[in-house]
């Protein structure tokens, strides 16, 4: 309707008042809320079938977020429900009680991981995506030290990857992002000082990297650690994952 001041909405069942786009909510319960917009024209005839749209409102904006010291399968504290949990399945890793807030995984060989089925609450995090862990390497990568990975032999092959590297004689935070599903980027930090190289043996850090559609940043201990770029800034997209959006 092209009438100024002919558009209500009703939230929850809310009385009706008049709406415009967009329509902003914030701080909702953590449950199902229902809207209903509906149209009056210039005579006050309302329309009798309003548009509806129902939704579930999750409690927070972490798709995952966990805590090592959980028998297997560790489950995702994140409050996603149902199928949109990521919990993850154990694979031969141990409890360290001796890590960061007594709650780690000792990941000592390439056969020791846990990993999450790919889910819908997963197709949120192709625009922007903040990915952070406390780690202790055993030793210096020789090459990589992945930490989280989406990068695998499914379909499609590629999403997303960050952890530590050896680049010549020197150690990075990297990140592989890819926009088509078959081939990745990679872009990394600027180089860690050698008290950074001697913190990632000595004990826990927080390394973190964030996505934000296009733009890469790295941190080392909440310190920043220089940017990159993976193709259009602003516009940018990670690789679905299936299930497709």
């Amino acid at each position: 309707n092209s009438e100024s001041g002919s558009t209500e909405c009703s939230l929850d069942g809310a009385a009706y008042a008049t709406c415009v786009s967009p329509l902003t909510y914030v701080d909702l319960a953590n449950t199902s809320h229902t809207l209903n917009i509906r149209s009056i024209d210039i005579a006050n005839n309302i329309e009798s079938t309003p548009a509806s749209h129902t939704w579930t409102q999750e409690a927070s904006k972490a798709i995952a977020l966990y805590h090592f010291d959980a028998a297997a399968p560790m489950l995702d504290s994140s409050n996603y429900s149902g199928g949109s949990n990521n919990t993850l399945t154990d694979n031969a890793s141990a409890n360290l009680a001796s890590a960061k807030f007594a709650e780690g995984r000792t990941m000592a060989t390439t056969a020791n991981y846990a990993y999450v089925a790919d889910n819908p609450s997963q197709q949120a995090i192709r625009s922007y995506l903040t990915l952070e862990a406390q780690v202790q390497l055993t030793g210096l990568p020789g090459s990589y030290a992945p930490i989280v990975s989406k990068i695998n032999t499914a379909v499609p092959a590629e999403s997303f990857e960050y952890g530590i590297r050896k680049q010549g004689s020197k150690y990075y935070i990297y990140f592989r992002g890819s926009l088509n599903g078959t081939s990745y980027t990679e872009v990394r930090s600027t180089s860690l000082s050698g008290a950074e190289e001697t913190a990632l043996t000595a004990g826990f850090n927080h390394i973190a990297v964030t996505w934000s559609l296009g733009s890469v940043k790295f941190y080392f201990n909440g310190a920043s650690k220089g940017s990159g770029s993976i193709g259009t800034v602003g516009s940018a997209k990670l690789a679905s994952s299936a299930p497709a959006m």
